[in-house]
């Protein structure tokens, strides 16, 4: 979890984070540039030792924001006495509830789905507005126009079957084989999580484990360089407030498949840019999978893909996302007249 303060001379120039928990990713903080400091309060995971509340209070107070940028709704109880303006990012759309979400100047909400479940549950908040995650475009290559044999599949993500719904995806594995048993296709999935050793066993069971890989959590950069090598990425979630790894995929041109579910759907532009399926049934994600397949080196699918990829370009660049969000602060201090 990440906590950004923005300095007071000039918030587009200057800002500080502070990384609460103990884990985190280090390659990323080092490639943050000189403009940017950052602090670790290095809290493990779930304690409730209130040292490490007063070291983020005191790191808080020794910087002097004009604005707290947190990414816990729950930290409100602890921030909520500091004078500066205090804006929360609401990451995902089964988010932890809290009344004191009110005391926020602004919720940003990564996607409209979003923002309409924080407004239906909390409809007197201040202010909330849509700011899109934002992916760094220049970083990932572009997949070129052709099919490779065995046809791949990938899923990006953390293994979480009861949000990400991996599980789902093996059981259309096991199905597609009845349906195209002519077809060699073979699935890696990209990520770690508690749900790894359920996921292998399940692929076990349902004979169908030389065809699945686990590749283990690796950098972005990683993932990046490996996604053109696919022909399809799956996104078979259960629940979800945005869908970064499937705008990271048009953005390599590579084919999408997601679950007609918030977040994801809105990635797609509610099917215009990707194939879509119903959620929870294993049966339809198998035979759009199948057609993802059987239409793959079609003249139509390339088109589609090239039209993903500019929409993808024009509403997920990371310098948009940074930009508005540029936009949302000075506005805020704008009208508090700070």
């Amino acid at each position: 979890m990440l906590l950004d303060i923005s300095r007071r001379q000039s918030i587009s120039h200057r800002t500080h984070i502070i990384v609460v928990n103990a884990f985190y990713d280090e390659a990323i903080l080092d490639s943050i540039g000189p403009a940017v400091t950052y602090h670790c309060v290095d809290r493990p995971t779930g304690s409730r030792n209130p040292w490490y509340w007063a070291k983020l209070l005191f790191e808080i107070m020794r910087f002097g924001p004009d604005i707290i940028h947190a990414h816990q709704i729950s930290l409100i109880d602890i921030l909520r006495f500091l004078r500066p303006l205090k804006v929360a990012t609401v990451h995902d759309t089964r988010f932890e509830a809290t009344r004191n979400i009110r005391l926020f100047s602004s919720v940003i909400c990564i996607s409209n789905a979003v923002r309409n479940e924080v407004l239906s549950r909390y409809p007197k908040i201040r202010r909330a507005i849509v700011i899109h995650n934002g992916v760094d475009i220049d970083a990932i290559s572009a997949k070129k126009f052709s099919r490779g044999r065995p046809f791949r599949i990938v899923e990006v993500s953390r293994l979480v079957h009861e949000k990400k719904g991996q599980d789902l995806l093996l059981d259309a594995m096991k199905q597609l084989n009845s349906l195209m048993p002519a077809e060699e296709v073979e699935l890696d999935f990209i990520g770690d999580g508690p749900s790894k050793p359920y996921l292998e066993t399940r692929a076990r069971e349902l004979g169908i484990h030389r065809s699945i890989h686990f590749l283990g959590e690796v950098s972005r950069a990683e993932v990046y360089m490996r996604l053109p090598k696919y022909d399809l990425l799956v996104q078979p979630s259960r629940f979800e407030g945005f869908g970064l790894t499937v705008a990271e995929a048009m953005l390599a041109k590579v084919p999408v498949l997601v679950s007609d579910v918030e977040g994801p759907l809105e990635v797609v532009g509610g099917g215009l840019y990707g194939e879509v399926f119903r959620s929870e049934d294993p049966d339809d994600l198998a035979r759009k999978i199948g057609l993802a397949i059987s239409s793959s080196e079609e003249e139509s699918t390339r088109m589609r893909v090239d039209r993903a990829f500019e929409f993808a370009r024009d509403n997920f660049s990371i310098e948009r996302t940074a930009r508005v969000y540029i936009e949302e602060y000075n506005a805020l201090k704008a009208s508090s007249g700070s």
